[in-house]
């Protein structure tokens, strides 16, 4: 056992620390097996020790403060694992709950490491996305028929302002996005958008636009069973960030692939539902996401129940955006 991780590990959580110590048992030099993470697994997520959790709320949930999100992101990046501990931990935060919800939002809104953004917060999170970036998100969507413009984009910011929406951010001391390389989420079944920690201006700015497209596929009543295509819609308005912000992707994956070929006919205006370069463009990206393999492949989204009642509300939104975008300005 290194006593430099230990001591760590007490500083952030002393029962996590305790449990690292027991699974390592009498091989200090041996990876942790599944055994050793599902008893690891069980300390972060057990909400009946007195850990300082919300008392009183979701008795039996799961539960996961900042700290001992932070302390697992660190034992994962410090300590040696199995494959199929490392799997286990990844499939478990990803798992469904008894309230259909997944184990990773579940237990961090009952953890205490959420917090709904309101006021100056709201604010300033919605202006990352400013007119200059959502005026080139401008697309056909050959896989939802979803015909992509701005007023989109800005009637779902107004829904959120009108706290129609909720947005939280997520202390979790960056074990989303670097473990399961998740750096924001969308629930259209409790409208819910999250923004998980480690993320900076930039790479908030094209979360954001990723998962307000899931927003305008909830809220147009549109989502798909076809979540190859939902997810290329929103990587596409990604991208189209990315490269009006002059960014180029090298690290491969979905967002290069929406960067080089689909971003670039969508910034120039031909993304049509008559322009085959378009329709192609866009099954490179939709394929791209078929190959992406992250562990968040492995859950759908819930059902929206609200239906034609979120899309009236949607509708009169943007209703009044079109109506003030028309109306002449006095000098």
């Amino acid at each position: 056992m290194s006593d430099d991780v230990y001591a760590t590990l007490s500083k952030l959580d002393i029962g996590l620390a305790k449990a690292y110590k027991k699974a390592l048992g009498n091989n200090p030099n041996d990876p942790i097996d599944l055994p050793g993470a599902k008893a690891i697994f069980k300390q972060v997520i057990d909400s009946e020790k007195g850990k300082g959790k919300r008392k009183g709320k979701g008795k039996g949930k799961a539960a996961i403060t900042t700290k001992e999100a932070t302390a697992l992101l660190y034992m994962l990046d410090a300590v040696k694992f199995t494959d199929s501990a490392i799997d286990y931990f990844a499939q478990s935060l990803v798992a469904g709950t008894q309230s259909k919800d997944i184990v990773l939002y579940e237990a961090l809104l009952e953890g205490g490491a959420a917090r709904q953004l309101q006021g100056n917060a709201l604010t300033s999170a919605l202006d990352l996305l400013d007119a200059s970036l959502v005026n080139n998100l401008t697309f056909y969507s050959p896989g939802t028929s979803i015909p992509f413009s701005p007023h989109h984009y800005f009637t779902i910011m107004d829904l959120i302002r009108a706290d129609e929406i909720m947005v939280f951010a997520m202390a979790d001391g960056g074990l989303t996005r670097k473990f399961l390389d998740i750096g924001g989420a969308y629930k259209s079944d409790v409208d819910r958008l999250f923004l998980f920690q480690d993320n900076d201006a930039n790479r908030l700015r094209v979360l954001i636009a990723h998962e307000i497209t899931h927003a305008v596929q909830d809220w147009m009543d549109m989502l798909t069973s076809d979540m190859m295509a939902a997810e290329a819609d929103a990587y596409i308005a990604g991208a189209v960030v990315l490269k009006t912000l002059g960014f180029k992707v090298t690290s491969g994956g979905t967002y290069e692939v929406a960067h080089q070929k689909a971003a670039p006919i969508v910034i120039a205006g031909n993304a049509t539902s008559d322009n085959k370069a378009w329709r192609e463009a866009y099954q490179d990206v939709k394929d791209a996401v078929g190959r992406d393999n992250g562990y968040y492949r492995n859950f759908t989204p819930l059902p929206d129940k609200a239906g034609q009642v979120e899309k009236d509300e949607f509708n009169k939104f943007m209703g009044k955006i079109k109506q003030a975008a028309s109306t002449p300005r006095n000098p």
